[in-house]
């Protein structure tokens, strides 16, 4: 058989060509018409964005706070974009916007003038739909990339630092499985095409994704489904923002500079020491199938312990230097042994209430109240609405979870837990008890409580968790009936309560009341609380209620 002629099979190829590009386009076309309506959730998000004043005290707040610990994003290539986007020399991207709004909605926590932080916290809500939707709506393609995973991590951080409600476990699996696509689990070297830029900002964003899935694995008790171990990433190089350039050929570690200076990714490498072994705490919690052994939780405990003392000993200012030496950062610090203490809490609380029946946990039950205690400190100078606050106390106040810090109930619960038991021991639960209160042994007692009935009382004029159970401690040690003194206690807090929403600028506006103390309690559960509560099994509780 005789074949065609070249020319002909030639021809015939680019009419092949031609028709299967036609084809294709056709194809993006029908499907662009048919998403067409729902590409753009928010269409007025560009008019949304505050002034630029407001913008920069935010983009400052955030910046200073959250981007040291989570290294997101490559802070000059960003501003350029931000300061590009006021001038209107070009359109903002969409990944830009994205960004921006997250951004603003964390760092807004921060500001000084509330009313400001508020109005960004009304609009903040609909920035995170529009930013969920172009993430995993029909434009979840468009977030196939770096950007798309920059805007995830600061998506997570806006959920949980403004506590905007919901679950994150889907964001966080979202996440997760974009970046495995993407191949940030896979060692820069291999990805032949990467320049050095791209492999450094891999290596960060690697690992802040591990820290955020870890922290949301924690805060949600699903399942820790990474583990650092499983994937041979290298940790980024010690190098700041501004040594670190898209047109750079190479990247060089600056080693003139001291271990004591603060780089752009030290403390990520610091914190990135300890990672391993908080994913494997979280995931020892998580596990449900099995008990951990206590030998095993005394071995995690102490390893947890050695890294909260590095961690203090990197933040203490090295005196020999003098006036070289750097600040002691007091938000890492204080965010960050929140978060490790929180975790030996977790590991020794189950102990901690067996510790009243087998003195064999007793250690346990002195190491939760010391980390309680610890935490507590953290928020000692809060005093609402007097003082200006620190900028974790503006976290506390803001967040859900971990970044509730001091005024989360963990917190609580190990604090009040302590006091109930060490009550329930001297027999003060009981109103019929007859030691005197001049006895030398219940002074005593009563002295070593005060400071944690202290910390309750603070507390209290801060956050609603402990008004319950501060009352049934002051109850049980005045000798008064608990379920009337606890009635009385919520009537009245109820009436200020509604004096307070009656002040407030969203009162009779009809839209969402912005309360800032609110943290992410259920609506179940506060009908438990006022409607049908059994008064009667709370008056008599018993620690391993807690």
């Amino acid at each position: 058989m005789q074949s065609k002629p070249y020319s002909v099979v030639d021809g015939a190829q680019l009419e092949a060509n031609s028709a299967m590009l036609e084809a294709a386009s056709a194809r993006r076309r029908a499907k662009s018409h048919g998403a067409k309506l729902l590409q753009e959730p928010m269409p007025g998000l560009r008019e949304s964005i505050p002034a630029k004043g407001i913008c920069d005290q935010a983009i400052d707040g955030y910046l200073r706070t959250f981007e040291s610990m989570f290294r997101i994003l490559h802070v000059p290539s960003f501003m350029r974009e931000y300061d590009g986007y006021w001038t209107q020399a070009e359109p903002a991207q969409t990944e830009f916007l994205m960004k921006l709004t997250m951004v603003l909605t964390i760092g807004a926590i921060f500001l000084t003038d509330r009313s400001m932080a508020n109005d960004i916290k009304k609009t903040a809500r609909n920035w995170v739909y529009a930013v969920q939707w172009w993430l995993i709506g029909p434009t979840e393609r468009d977030a196939m990339s770096i950007d798309g995973v920059q805007v995830f991590c600061l998506l997570l951080l806006a959920r949980q630092t403004s506590a905007l409600g919901g679950t994150a476990s889907i964001i966080t699996e979202a996440l997760s499985k974009l970046s495995f696509t993407i191949g940030l689990h896979i060692d820069p070297r291999f990805h032949t095409t990467a320049t050095p830029f791209e492999s450094e900002l891999r290596r960060r964003l690697w690992l802040t994704v591990l820290e955020l899935t870890t922290i949301n694995s924690l805060n949600s008790t699903l399942p820790l489904l990474l583990s650092a171990g499983d994937y041979q990433v290298p940790p980024p190089s010690n190098i700041a923002d501004s040594k670190l350039g898209k047109t750079n050929d190479s990247v060089t570690p600056q080693e003139q500079r001291t271990k004591h200076e603060e780089l752009d990714c030290s403390l990520q490498i610091m914190l990135a020491k300890s990672l391993r072994l908080r994913m494997q705490i979280v995931r020892e919690l998580n596990d449900a199938s099995r008990e951990s052994s206590y030998e095993k939780v005394i071995a995690l405990s102490n390893s947890l312990q050695t890294h909260c003392r590095e961690l203090a000993a990197y933040f203490q200012p090295d005196k020999t230097e003098g006036q070289n030496a750097p600040m002691t950062r007091g938000f890492h610090e204080k965010f960050l042994d929140t978060y490790f203490r929180r975790l030996i809490l977790f590991l020794h609380r189950p102990f901690a209430h067996q510790a009243r029946h087998d003195a064999r946990y007793l250690p346990s039950r002195k190491i939760c109240l010391d980390s309680s205690l610890i935490m507590a400190s953290h928020t000692e100078a809060m005093d609402l609405p007097h003082t200006a606050l620190d900028d974790f106390s503006s976290c506390c106040i803001s967040g859900s979870g971990l970044f509730k810090g001091a005024l989360g109930q963990d917190v609580i619960l190990g604090v009040s837990l302590e006091i109930v038991t060490q009550l329930e021991e001297e027999g003060l639960s009981d109103p019929r008890h007859v030691s005197t209160r001049t006895d030398p042994l219940v002074l005593l007692a009563q002295s070593y409580r005060k400071p944690l009935v202290q910390y309750l009382r603070h507390v209290r004029e801060q956050w609603k968790q402990v008004i319950l159970l501060a009352g049934r401690i002051e109850a049980m040690e005045a000798r008064h009936d608990v379920k009337t003194t606890m009635l009385e206690t919520i009537r009245r807090v109820l009436r200020e309560c509604t004096a307070f929403l009656r002040e407030s600028p969203a009162y009779g506006s009809g839209g969402d009341v912005a309360c800032e103390w609110m943290d992410d309690t259920s609506p179940e559960a506060i009908d438990a609380i006022y409607f049908g509560f059994d008064f009667n099994a709370l008056a008599s509780p018993s620690p391993s209620d807690f």
